[in-house]
C-alpha cells in the first residue's frame, strides 16, 4: 500500500518532469482547434495522455486541450452540491491532485457536465416513452438518431449490480433522468464548439455517451490506453473490436511474419493451457484457470453427454462487444436452465477464479446471483471456481457454452467444441467455434448436441490468438511488458503511483518518446480501427 507522502512525492516528480521536459510544451489558451480528453484518476492513462497531448501540440500550433469529467451518472451525481462545486473550483485553481497532473501536460481547462433544466419536460416525456418499451426495444433505443439504449441498459445493471432491467424500479427512472440530462449536455456542447477530436477511455456505460454523440457530429473519436488505440466510427463504436477482419488481415501479412507469429502463438498457447499465468500469457491474474492442482472430482463418471457453461461477471458491461443473442445475463441463464430441464445431458456451470486486486470486489455478488438464479434449475450443477479447466477436460467434458469468453479459443485448441451466444465475439472470423445466429438457432443447437459433427482446425485457433494478442500490438507504448510488470509488481500497479515512477525512467529516454510518437503517427495515417504491428516498430 502506497503511503500518502510517497503518492504526493510521485505526483510532484511526474508534474515537474512534464513541465520542465523540452518534449512537453506549455499550453497556450488562445488556440481555436479543440481536443477533448477524459479527466480521470487512472495513473497509467495520465502517463499515456502526457505523451499524446505533447504529440498533438507539436503537430498543431493552433490547439487547445480541454479535459472532460466523464464519471457522472454511474459513479457520481450529475447534480452537484455546494461542497462539490467549491472542491472542483479549488482543485482547478490550485492544481490539486489530478488537476495538477493534467495541467502539467498541457490541459488548459476542465469541463464538468451539468443538467440543463430547459430539457426537463422533454426528458420526462422520454422516460414515459421508455417505460412502455420491451427490454429489447430499450436495448436498441435511439435518441436524436444516436443509439444509446445499450449504454443506458448496462449503466443501470452496473450501478445497482442487478442482472436485468426493472422498469418498475424508481431507481431506473432516476438513473434514466440523469442519463438523459447528460446526453443533452453533450449534445449541445459538441454542436457548438470547434472540437476536432475526442479521446476517451471506455466505450461502455454512460462513459461512452460523449463518444456516440461526437461520432454523430462527425468528430474524430479515439479510445486510448497503454495497450491499445481504437479509432471509433458509426459502423464500429466499440473499442478493440476489429475481430471480423482478423482472417483477412492475416492473409495480407508477409509469409515470414505469418510463420514467426504462428510459432510464437502456439508456444504461448501451450504454456497458457498448462497453467502459466500473468501478462506474458495475456492474463491480468497471476493465477491460471488451467492450473495443475487436482481436487476432489465434481464431474460424474457417467457416459452421458456433459456440458459446461462458463459465465462471466453478470454486471460488467453486458454489451461490451455489441448485441448478443440475449438481452442480458438473466435471459441467457434462464434459457439455458429451461433447456437443461428438457435434455438428458449432465450440466455444469463454472464462474471465473477469483481475481486479485480491483476486480475481486465485484465477484462475490455476481457469483451469489448466479447461485440464486440456477436454484430453479436442479440439473445445473455449479462447480467450485477454483476447479481447474485441466481437470474438467480430463474428466470428460463434451461441449462448452459461453457468451464470448476466452474459453472460445482455449477449449477449441484442445479439440472441444464451444458454442457462443453472441455473434459479436472475438472468434467470429474463424470456424473453430459454433456460432448460432439467433436465440431459436441457439436453442435448436443445444437441444441437438448429439447430432453435431464438428471438426476444429487447431491452426486456425493459433492464427486467431496471434491476431488478437500479438498482431494487435499491446506494446505500442511500453515496449517491455515484463520489465514494466517487474517494476510495478502486478497489473493493478498501473493504477498506483508506481507507474509514474516507472514512466519517469522510461520517458526520460528520448528514443522511447520518439518510438511512441512514431507508432501513433503511423496509426493516424490509416483508417484502421486498432493499432497493430502494421503501424509500430516493435518486434515480437
Amino acid at each position: 500500500m502506497e503511503s500518502f507522502f510517497s503518492k504526493k512525492l510521485s505526483n510532484f516528480r511526474f508534474i515537474k518532469f512534464n513541465l520542465n521536459k523540452k518534449n512537453f510544451q506549455k499550453t497556450e489558451t488562445n488556440k481555436f482547434d479543440i481536443i477533448l480528453i477524459e479527466f480521470n484518476a487512472f495513473q497509467v492513462i495520465h502517463v499515456v495522455f502526457s505523451v499524446i497531448c505533447n504529440f498533438f501540440y507539436k503537430s498543431n500550433k493552433k490547439l487547445k486541450i480541454i479535459a472532460y469529467y466523464n464519471y457522472d451518472v454511474l459513479v457520481s451525481n450529475l447534480k452537484k452540491n455546494f461542497f462539490n462545486k467549491i472542491a472542483w473550483s479549488f482543485g482547478k485553481f490550485f492544481w490539486i491532485n489530478n488537476f495538477g497532473i493534467y495541467k502539467s501536460f498541457g490541459v488548459c481547462d476542465f469541463i464538468r457536465p451539468k443538467p440543463n433544466l430547459d430539457y426537463e419536460y422533454k426528458i420526462e416525456n422520454t422516460i414515459f416513452e421508455i417505460n412502455k418499451l420491451s427490454k429489447n426495444e430499450i436495448l436498441n433505443y435511439e435518441l436524436n438518431g444516436i443509439k444509446i439504449g445499450d449504454l443506458l441498459y448496462d449503466t443501470y445493471i452496473k450501478k445497482y449490480k442487478l442482472v436485468t432491467i426493472n422498469l418498475e424500479d424508481q431507481k431506473f427512472n432516476n438513473l434514466c433522468r440523469n442519463f438523459l440530462y447528460l446526453f443533452y449536455f453533450w449534445f449541445d456542447y459538441l454542436k457548438d464548439k470547434k472540437i476536432k477530436k475526442v479521446i476517451g477511455v471506455h466505450t461502455v456505460y454512460s462513459y461512452a455517451l460523449i463518444l456516440r454523440i461526437a461520432l454523430f457530429y462527425k468528430i474524430e473519436c479515439f479510445v486510448i490506453n497503454d495497450e491499445c488505440i481504437s479509432r471509433l466510427s458509426k459502423k464500429n463504436y466499440f473499442a478493440n473490436t476489429d475481430f471480423k477482419n482478423y482472417s483477412n488481415n492475416f492473409l495480407k501479412l508477409k509469409n515470414k511474419v505469418k510463420k514467426k507469429g504462428l510459432n510464437l502463438s502456439e508456444e504461448i498457447l501451450k504454456k497458457r493451457l498448462k497453467g502459466h499465468a500473468g501478462i506474458k500469457y495475456d492474463l491480468i491474474s497471476k493465477k491460471s484457470s488451467f492450473h495443475n492442482k487436482i481436487t476432489k472430482r465434481q464431474i460424474s463418471k457417467s457416459t452421458k453427454l456433459k456440458v459446461l457453461v462458463c459465465t462471466r461477471n453478470l454486471f460488467d458491461a453486458v454489451h461490451v462487444f455489441g448485441k448478443q443473442l440475449f438481452v442480458d445475463n438473466l435471459e441467457w441463464l434462464e434459457c439455458i436452465g429451461n433447456i437443461s430441464n428438457t435434455t438428458d445431458y449432465e450440466w455444469y456451470i463454472k464462474t471465473h477464479r477469483l481475481y486479485e486486486g480491483k476486480f475481486k470486489k465485484y465477484q462475490p455478488k455476481s457469483n451469489f446471483t448466479i447461485h440464486k438464479i440456477i436454484k430453479k434449475y436442479p440439473k445445473l450443477k455449479i462447480l467450485n471456481p477454483d476447479y481447474s479447466h485441466q481437470q474438467i477436460i480430463t474428466e470428460g467434458i463434451n461441449f462448452i457454452i459461453t457468451q464470448h469468453g476466452s474459453v472460445g479459443y482455449e477449449y477449441a485448441y484442445l479439440g472441444i467444441p464451444v458454442i457462443n451466444s453472441s455473434i459479436n465475439n472475438p472468434q467470429i472470423s474463424y470456424k473453430f467455434n459454433i456460432n448460432p445466429k439467433s436465440k431459436l438457432d441457439f436453442i435448436k443447437t443445444i437441444n441437438n448436441l448429439e447430432k453435431i459433427k464438428f471438426s476444429i482446425k487447431k491452426r486456425d485457433v493459433v492464427e486467431f490468438y496471434f491476431m488478437r494478442n500479438i498482431y494487435q500490438d499491446k506494446k505500442w507504448f511500453f515496449k517491455n511488458q515484463n520489465e514494466l510488470m517487474n517494476y510495478i509488481h502486478d497489473w493493478d500497479g498501473k493504477y498506483t503511483n508506481k507507474i509514474y515512477d516507472y514512466s519517469l525512467i522510461y520517458l526520460k529516454k528520448k528514443d522511447n518518446i520518439k518510438r511512441i510518437e512514431d507508432n501513433f503517427k503511423n496509426f493516424l495515417k490509416t483508417s484502421d480501427h486498432t493499432i497493430s504491428i502494421k503501424h509500430t516498430t516493435n518486434e515480437f
